[in-house]
């Protein structure tokens, strides 16, 4: 539990360093994994390939949603009254 603990303060700490950055490599982290999961229960080899290629998407839809995001807040102010 510990670990957890800790990493997760580091991620939230990267992410306010770095937030374009640290979503960019969590959507490609995560893109890749899960393409790695789908191809593991395929009875086809492991295409690294294609790996990279839907990790790559992960590159662009992290940065792409981090502006999204900061656009909508803009456009409609958040209320803390939810």
């Amino acid at each position: 539990m510990f670990f957890l603990s800790r990493s997760g303060r580091k991620y939230l700490d990267l992410l306010k360093v770095h937030p374009v950055k640290t979503k960019a490599m969590t959507s490609v982290t995560l893109m890749a994994a899960a393409d790695v999961a789908v191809q593991s229960r395929s009875e086809e080899p492991l295409d690294p390939i294609r790996t990279l290629r839907f990790a790559s998407f992960g590159f662009v839809f992290g940065p792409s949603g981090h502006a999204w995001y900061g656009l909508l807040e803009r456009v409609f102010k958040p209320s803390a009254s939810l």
